[in-house]
Parts: C-alpha cells; sequence; structure tokens
C-alpha cells in the first residue's frame, strides 16, 4: 500500500497532464473508440496500432497528427497525444473496449518505489521487519515482559483499546491470573499501575495491536517529495542537497533519502515508539 495518492502526487507535477497517454484494451470482439462526442468506424478485435491510430485520427478532435498509437495487434494500446493535445487532451471512451489512464500507473509505479524507500527506512530505524500502516484489525492477545517501574511497556496498539491484562504463572505458561491492581491506560498508549509492574514477571495483553491505517503527514510528504523526483529522473530517487556552509557548499546528488527526509522520518519514529514506551 503506497503512503500517498496519484491525487496528492499530481498538486506536486501539475504539468504532468491526465489524459496525455491512454490505454486501449480490447474486450474480445470488434470495438468502438470515441473522442468529445464523435466515434470511429467499428474496429476488429484483431486491429493493429496502425489501424486504431488511423481510426482516431479520423476524428475531428484529434486530426491527422494528433496522436500516436503503439501496441501489438490485439492490443493493448497506448494512446499518445501528441502536440497541444499532449498537454490538453480529453478522456477517451469506448464501446466493446476499456481505456485506462497510462501516466496515473505510472505515477502509482513512483509512488510505490517511494513508499518502499521509507518503509524500509522505518522499519529499519524501528528494529521492526514487520512495521507497516494497516487498518486495525479485532483485538487479540500478546505476551509481554516487564522491566519494571510504573508503566508497562507493550507493542504499538490502538490507544484506548487494553481491555484485560493477566499475569502468565510461572510455572505454567498457559496458565492466567487477571490483575486486580487498578492499572490505568494514559492517552499516548502507556499502561500505568501505582504499584508498579513486577521485574521479569509476564503478562497477556489483550488489545488492538499495530500502528493505525494512516501514515503521518510527515511521512507522506517524504513520499511525495522521494516520488517526484523518481518521476523526473525515472531512474533512482536522488535529491540534490547543499553540502558545507549555507550558501557557499558544493551541491552533491543524494540516492534515496536526504538528511531533511531522513530526520523527518526519525521525528515520525520517535512518536511511533512512544506508543509503546
Amino acid at each position: 500500500m503506497s503512503y500517498a495518492t496519484v491525487a496528492q502526487l499530481r498538486q506536486y507535477l501539475p504539468q504532468v497532464p491526465e489524459y496525455g497517454q491512454q490505454t486501449i484494451t480490447g474486450g474480445g470482439g470488434a470495438f468502438t473508440l470515441s473522442y468529445e462526442g464523435a466515434t470511429t468506424a467499428s474496429l476488429p478485435a484483431s486491429a493493429t496500432a496502425t489501424a486504431v491510430q488511423a481510426a482516431l485520427r479520423g476524428l475531428a478532435g484529434i486530426g491527422s497528427s494528433g496522436v500516436k498509437v503503439a501496441g501489438p495487434p490485439s492490443g493493448p494500446w497506448v494512446a499518445s497525444f501528441q502536440g497541444e493535445l499532449a498537454q490538453n487532451a480529453a478522456r477517451l471512451t469506448a464501446s466493446g473496449a476499456s481505456i485506462t489512464l497510462t501516466t496515473d500507473a505510472l505515477l502509482q509505479g513512483c509512488l510505490d518505489r517511494a513508499t518502499a524507500t521509507v518503509r524500509s527506512a522505518l522499519r529499519s530505524m524501528l528494529a521492526d521487519p514487520t512495521f507497516d500502516w494497516a487498518a486495525w484489525a479485532s483485538a487479540s492477545t500478546k505476551i509481554v515482559r516487564s522491566y519494571g517501574g510504573e508503566y508497562l511497556r507493550i507493542p504499538a496498539h490502538q490507544a484506548g483499546s487494553v481491555t484485560l491484562i493477566e499475569e502468565v504463572a510461572a510455572t505454567n505458561p498457559t496458565s492466567y491470573t487477571t490483575v486486580a491492581d487498578e492499572w490505568l491506560q494514559e492517552a499516548s498508549g502507556r499502561i500505568y499501575r501505582p504499584n508498579g509492574w513486577l521485574v521479569g514477571q509476564r503478562y497477556r495483553v489483550t488489545a488492538v495491536w499495530g500502528y493505525g491505517p494512516t501514515a503521518p503527514d510527515q511521512v507522506v510528504e517524504v513520499v511525495l517529495e522521494l516520488a517526484v523526483n523518481i518521476w523526473r529522473s525515472r531512474d533512482k530517487g536522488g535529491f540534490t542537497e547543499t553540502v558545507g556552509v549555507e550558501g557557499g557548499g558544493a551541491v552533491r546528488a543524494v540516492a534515496g533519502l536526504t538528511k531533511m527526509q531522513q530526520a523527518a522520518l526519525e521525528n515520525v519514529r520517535n512518536e511511533v515508539q512512544q506508543l509503546w514506551l
């Protein structure tokens, strides 16, 4: 799952046309294509890219050089609008075929790559190879060990979701006794107990576990910055940053995350850790 959307990325890339490239996929039989109210003659399922291109160029809104079509016989075919239409094309419609926005798929690919970079960085920072944001699941139990003190350290969970804490018997790991003393879950998610938690004691905790369904704004921002750079370079994610004194430092390309982006993710790491510290 990407941490940002194509719609958000397009706000950073307003120059990227929404309908500049469109993919036509046949439905197995004859089909027609329409553009701004005009419709082509029927095309066979086995049509070549040249035939599809000629049919589209015959429409008044496109003209003799307004689109270039590529693809194998029977498709799918990619219609790339040319000239002024490259930025201002309308959306194709079809009968007997489907139309998808090729550029959106490319932008989504950039977001997926950027998200993978950020996810990997956060997993390394948190030393948690399974870290991710996901929808809250049903409550379940986990066994945790106490390190003493007034707060019980438990894995990341939905604040307020802890419903039961039980002591695990030392002689029988499948025997549990409900913690009788009063305990309180704070808004931060920490579990407070005035009398403290026994050092080395194992507890079975019932809660909704995880980090939640939505990535913080700082993470979304970093993903969008990386995705913009991937789109522009199309080879690797690398922003530039200044090295040395401000105004007099050298500029170098940085693969992956810049120092500012790393700092933003470290802030998120610190916030996430508070869920269980």
